[in-house]
């Protein structure tokens, strides 16, 4: 969630996830982010918290 240019990026990480995922699920639109997969039709970045999240259906 950080840009790559900074010391502490987890980019590197973030693109050797979603390089893992690719091959592992379904074709589909999906953000892999910190270890998690997320659909982005129904989850939404929480800046307060500084993650992905699912957002609920109620």
């Amino acid at each position: 969630m950080q840009p790559a240019r900074l010391r502490t990026s987890d980019a590197v990480f973030n693109i050797g996830y979603a390089i893992a995922a690719v091959q592992l699920l379904p074709s589909g639109i999906y953000i892999a982010i910190n270890g998690q997969i997320f659909d982005p039709h129904n989850s939404r970045k929480n800046r307060e918290r500084n993650c992905f999240e699912t957002e609920s259906s109620t």
